[in-house]
């Protein structure tokens, strides 16, 4: 097991960008490392860009923000700002996001363009070493609560990604951390997401011989 990780989580506001940052915190400090979380706010009571950075170590405690180009972890909750952030990926990196599209204002108007389905894939494909393409809205649905889509992508995460902890201690940081009376469902997301409910491998880098 690898004991560090840096990661960049983003989102646009009202998502749960934090709640996912929280919960990856507590769960390095249950396990005994050392974390450094770094959160930059854009117009997030308007649906615009919210981000965090996530440094985990056994012993030192690093600086804040992951440089660009070292993240081994972009978790998105939407696939724009996945793109957004990709320049803080380092090469064989991974990408997990949330297949969800919020489109923007300025691309509503015209002033920006929204990426196709085809532009999103050919770019992933130049920059991560992985991507899944996770459908957690709607396993949230199906769960009966839209909000925890966001459980679901910790869940993917856990399955797919090399973490510096286990899962035992991010259930545990679920449990405190989600909104009173919502422990429960958030830990069933988390569950469905560990089984791969929604998940697609959108696209793994081949090996070279």
């Amino acid at each position: 097991m690898s004991r560090s990780l840096d990661a960049v989580i983003c989102g646009v506001g009202g998502q749960g960008t934090l709640l996912l940052s929280s919960v990856m915190s507590a769960a390095a400090a249950i396990s005994g490392l050392k974390v450094v979380a770094g959160e930059t706010h854009g117009q997030a009571q308007r649906g615009g860009t919210v981000s965090s950075h996530i440094r985990i170590r056994e012993k030192e405690e690093p600086s804040p923000l992951v440089p660009l180009g070292s993240a081994d972890l972009i978790l998105s909750l939407e696939r724009w700002e996945s793109m957004r952030y990709a320049r803080y990926l380092r090469q064989g990196g991974t990408v997990i996001t949330a297949s969800d599209k919020m489109i923007p204002v300025t691309a509503s108007a015209g002033l920006t363009k929204y990426p196709t389905d085809q532009e999103f894939s050919d770019f992933m494909k130049l920059v991560a070493g992985k991507v899944f393409l996770v459908d957690a809205s709607a396993v949230a649905r199906e769960l009966g609560e839209p909000r925890v889509a966001n459980s679901v992508l910790l869940g993917v995460m856990a399955r797919e990604v090399a973490l510096p902890f286990d899962v035992e201690s991010l259930r545990t940081a679920i449990s405190r951390y989600a909104p009173r009376g919502t422990q429960q469902i958030n830990l069933k997301a988390f569950e469905a997401g560990l089984k791969g409910e929604g998940e697609v491998l959108l696209w793994e880098a081949r090996k070279r011989s």
